[in-house]
């Protein structure tokens, strides 16, 4: 099968088999792609540790080395998915949290944005993560706000999963909580249409989102705006710089945060979402 030929292992992570951890590993005559969008190349990859130290053909292994051979195979830097919930198999049997973990990571994905956790659970997994118990990917957690009768509270919930603003004031008081618990990103739900499903619900006023996103750029929090952008696409106005939330990718010898297009920061439609990430604070007007 096609995912037995994968080795996603320009993350550290290797989908080859549950071998203690050595110093360094060298996978040897893979099909590189290194991530850039050039094209891929034979070489072999050396990582020492958690970091990426040399990418080229014919590189020496130290030593204690773990040495992959890789013929026929690809490899590639661990995948990114942008928007999932990971917490939903969890309501049920909490133990199927780590079996979420473990499938992203079985199938390359080491990072993930997950927008399924409320304040209270952000502490709790990441020291479950950090103590090496469970093994996860790199996780964005996020805090969720919508505004009452919205999209993210219509299944009663309640305001402990996905707080609650239908004001800029109420918005400012929203986001002291959400800011407590050191979210890594601010999920909005900004529109409440129902994908034509069903009736619309309700939706964000502008001045309540743009309190939300201010004080999260104040914060150097990125922030990620759920709606409909082609139905709501007056919300952006004259902001036409598109921006993405950081996330944080493995580059050789060292970690990097990335913005796609630099740092124009603002509100715009793409995917059907309207996104912001952390910067200047928007206009007023």
């Amino acid at each position: 099968m096609m995912w037995k030929r994968l080795v996603c292992a320009l993350s550290g992570l290797l989908c080859l088999g549950a071998s203690p951890p050595a110093s360094h590993v060298l996978i040897r005559g893979g099909h590189v792609f290194d991530g850039t969008g050039a094209k891929a190349m034979r070489a072999d990859v050396l990582i020492s540790g958690d970091r990426i130290v040399a990418v080229g053909p014919d590189l020496q292994a130290p030593r204690d080395s773990r040495v992959v051979d890789a013929p026929g195979m690809t490899v590639l830097p661990g995948l990114h998915d942008l928007h999932t919930h990971l917490r939903s198999p969890g309501f049920d049997a909490p133990d199927d949290l780590g079996k979420a973990y473990a499938g992203h990571l079985l199938n390359g994905v080491t990072s993930v944005n997950d927008f399924s956790v409320s304040g209270e659970m952000l502490s709790p997994i990441r020291e479950m993560v950090a103590s090496g118990e469970v093994a996860a990917p790199q996780l964005q957690l996020a805090i969720r706000i919508g505004v009452p009768g919205g999209h993210g509270t219509e299944y009663g919930w309640g305001d402990f999963f996905t707080m609650e603003a239908a004001t800029p004031r109420a918005a400012e008081l929203a986001m002291n909580r959400a800011l407590a618990y050191q979210p890594d990103v601010i999920k909005v739900f900004a529109d409440g249409w129902r994908y034509g499903r069903s009736p619309d619900i309700n939706s964000m006023s502008l001045p309540t989102l743009r309190a939300i996103v201010n004080r999260a750029h104040e914060a150097g929090i990125a922030v990620i705006t759920h709606g409909d952008a082609g139905r709501r696409q007056d919300r952006c106005g004259g902001w036409r710089g598109r921006a993405w939330p950081r996330h944080r990718r493995r580059a050789r010898g060292r970690r990097a945060d990335r913005t796609d297009e630099g740092e124009r920061h603002g509100l715009c439609p793409d995917h059907g979402r309207l996104r912001a990430a952390a910067g200047p604070r928007l206009p007023s007007g």
